[in-house]
């Protein structure tokens, strides 16, 4: 009997589901069979959970950099005063503020 993670390492590992179901010796109807079977689904919730966890921690590590590329940018004497206003424009827009910032005289 296949494994769940048989099914799933055929599936991650092919081009199609016809490659799969070859690959583990059975035919496309017993390879949706096989995809159904609560274990296989359930590895394959948790897989899918994964991979959204990581790519969230990639995208949060991402981000991070490019705050403090702009943060640097923006409080950098060194760079044209252009390039300062536009990181400073970037932030905000991060940070949910409008385009258009009054500036009230107190």
């Amino acid at each position: 009997m296949l494994s769940s993670k048989d099914v799933i390492s055929a599936i991650l590992s092919t081009n199609s589901r016809t490659e799969a179901a070859q690959s583990l010796g059975v035919s496309r109807a017993t390879l949706y069979r096989l995809l159904r079977r609560p274990s296989v689904q359930k590895e394959l919730d948790d897989l899918l959970e994964s991979l959204q966890t990581a790519t969230a921690v990639t995208q949060a590590d991402a981000l991070e950099v490019a705050l403090r590329t702009l943060v640097h940018l923006a409080q950098s004497e060194s760079v044209p005063p252009e390039v300062r206003i536009n990181a400073c424009k970037e932030i905000f827009k991060h940070c949910g503020f409008s385009s258009r910032i009054e500036i009230v005289d107190e």
